[in-house]
């Protein structure tokens, strides 16, 4: 009989927390050196880029834990930075993100009154756009004036909070920094203009001679060509973070590390049988995701302290198992609904089976069941999507835009086979 009280240490759908968060040794310690110039005036700004389900957002929650304070990187420094942490939505306006910052600050001025006080009446200027239906015309009404009004009135706060002594609870704390982090970028619209407005944000803070402000970003490869189109010179403001999938031994620490925090809530001793582990580390190819979805899927089904092959295969290719899921949240849409024609798929297919691997036209000729006509329409077209990318001076060479997709049409196809 299944324990049904067993704890699960995945989590799929959400960010992976700091007790579970493996194998960014490099980008962890790049923003560990950028926090350290924060505190030394000197800010640097960063990027970080990845595919979907490639841990960015786990990243972001961790860059924000640490700057706070709540966890640590290296064992002598606790920083005491304030974080202010949003995502972008597809209707975000440049009011939004002010209206976002004001209230992400007044959140933390709050334990201390007088520096609230300061702050609100400096931003007073903005209460005429706060009333009424404004959404509609809020990109007219925000002006750069705007930007630099409230440019002013952030600076003045920063320099409060660095000046002034916190004392809640026999806490003595000065924030030495803010830390603004901004996820889904690639959600932003054009009209948004993200990247003209931290780069006017930033300069503006730096007239203003605030010099504890940083900016973290982070989304899909795209935003990069967001940034550029919104000023050709913002990505010159941030250093990019590119992720890429973990290596073996940190999926395997990372599966091992859940199953301590089950036997730890649980009082038994469960482990993996070793082909099952190996079944769990070669399925995931290094993608959190899939190391999240094919744990947590893992242990929903299972019923022995000795987790095998059976349990783990069962888990990862069942109906509603973890491919079925990652394809829910991530690709089927893309598969079907941004893929009309069955060929297209089949030439998707071939080139899953290399994955991150460069494919020619040559290789999908020879495995390709339709026409040339047929294959060059399709290749056409999903470049066209940007599902797959053409090699740069390689004529007539492919590669999958993400690889994660790449491994989930080879694992569903699988599962249809079946």
């Amino acid at each position: 009989m299944k324990d049904t009280k067993t704890f699960n240490p995945f989590r799929p759908n959400s960010p992976v927390p700091p007790g579970m968060f493996t194998g960014r040794i490099h980008e962890l310690d790049r923003i560990d050196d950028s926090y350290l110039k924060l505190g030394q005036g000197n800010p640097s700004h960063l990027m970080i880029v990845g595919e979907r389900g490639i841990g960015k957002s786990s990243l972001l929650l961790f860059c924000d834990m640490l700057a706070k304070g709540d966890v640590v990187w290296q064992a002598d420094i606790k920083y005491q930075y304030l974080p202010i942490h949003f995502s972008i939505e597809k209707d975000l306006t440049k009011l939004d993100i002010i209206r976002k910052l004001k209230g992400g600050l007044e959140r933390h001025l709050r334990k201390e009154e007088k520096i609230f006080e300061l702050f609100q009446k400096s931003c007073e200027f903005l209460q005429k756009f706060e009333v009424g239906n404004f959404k509609m015309h809020a990109d007219n009404l925000v002006d750069y004036s705007i930007i630099d009004k409230f440019v002013y009135s952030f600076a003045d706060a920063c320099e409060s909070l660095r000046n002034n002594v916190f004392n809640r609870s026999g806490v003595v704390k000065k924030r030495y920094g803010i830390v603004i982090l901004i996820d889904e970028v690639d959600n932003s619209s054009v009209d948004l203009g993200l990247g003209a407005f931290i780069k006017n944000f930033t300069e503006g803070l730096q007239i203003q001679g605030c010099n504890n402000v940083m900016f973290i970003i982070s989304g899909l490869p795209n935003i990069r060509d967001i940034l550029r189109e919104s000023h050709e010179s913002s990505l010159r403001l941030f250093e990019e973070l590119e992720l890429l999938p973990i290596e073996n031994k940190d999926t395997e620490e990372l599966y091992q590390r859940g199953i301590k925090t089950v036997n730890s809530k649980s009082g038994k001793f469960y482990r993996y049988a070793p082909d099952a582990l190996s079944r769990m580390i070669g399925a995931s190819e290094g993608y959190p995701h899939f190391i999240q979805q094919i744990g947590a899927s893992t242990f929903d089904i299972n019923e022995n302290e000795v987790i095998n092959l059976d349990t783990v295969n069962r888990a990862i290719f069942d109906t509603h198992g973890a491919i079925d899921l990652i394809g829910d949240r991530y690709y089927r849409t893309l598969y079907y609904d941004s893929i009309k024609e069955d060929a297209y798929r089949e030439i998707l297919k071939i080139m899953a089976e290399n994955l991150s691997k460069v494919t020619t036209r040559k290789q999908l000729l020879e495995k390709f069941k339709g026409s040339k006509n047929t294959l060059d329409n399709g290749l056409s077209a999903l470049r066209n999507r940007g599902i797959i990318l053409p090699v740069i001076g390689k004529r007539g060479e492919y590669r999958l835009q993400w690889v994660g997709f790449g491994l989930w049409i080879k694992f569903f196809t699988h599962c249809r086979n079946q």
